[in-house]
């Protein structure tokens, strides 16, 4: 028979190293949640700060190019507006123009809205807003023009969030690849800790 000490002495390293490679798998398992769940804000944030860019950038742009037409008309404003929601404010607050509707009379007073007021006071306006019954925000900016008058551009996070899912499909299978891979290679730990590295250098270079 064989010597019981002999056996445990034998035993207790395969233990160990069972009980190593467990915590290795659960710590590289952690690692890697944790790397998925910063890569994810990360990337939220990114895209909330590049959305208020790209709506700041565009509005101008269009603000020149109405300017610079040879006689500005809140109507001409409508080649601008495609696909966007454009608004035209006399400096009373009165909406000249909107591409939601065919009638901006029939909108209210746009004076107190607070991307106006900062438009007519320091030449540029932004703000957020929360639709409690569609369950998204509306970023607006604004800029004023020449004549006294603003021009805002407003766009949903809808839009925003729509690229965003776009690119989470690939982040959640790159987890499950980079968990199978863990499982039936030797060194599981270092495919949990290569992958949340690379999951979380693939989004910032998507930021910059």
């Amino acid at each position: 028979m064989p010597d019981t000490a002999e056996t445990a002495h034998i035993t207790a390293p395969r233990s160990m190293a069972h009980l190593l490679r467990t915590t290795l798998m659960a710590v590289g398992i952690l690692s890697l949640l944790l790397s998925v769940v910063g890569a994810a804000l990360l990337f939220q944030h990114a895209f909330a700060e590049q959305f208020d860019t790209d709506l700041s950038r565009t509005v101008e742009a269009i603000a020149v190019g109405y300017e610079h037409s040879a006689d500005p008309q809140p109507e001409q404003l409508a080649q601008y507006a495609d696909g966007l929601r454009l608004t035209l404010v006399a400096q009373d607050g009165t909406v000249l123009y909107d591409s939601a509707t065919a009638d901006p009379s029939t909108l209210p007073n746009h004076a107190n809205r607070p991307e106006i007021q900062q438009a007519m006071a320091e030449g540029t306006g932004a703000s957020v807003r929360r639709s409690a019954t569609l369950g998204y925000d509306t970023h607006y900016y604004a800029v004023r023009l020449t004549d006294g008058s603003v021009l805002r551009l407003a766009d949903e996070t809808s839009n925003m969030w729509s690229s965003y899912n776009r690119v989470l499909p690939v982040l959640v299978a790159g987890c499950i690849l980079i968990i199978i891979l863990a499982l039936v290679l030797p060194a599981g730990f270092w495919w949990f800790a290569l992958g949340g590295a690379l999951i979380a250098a693939g989004v910032w270079l998507l930021r910059c």
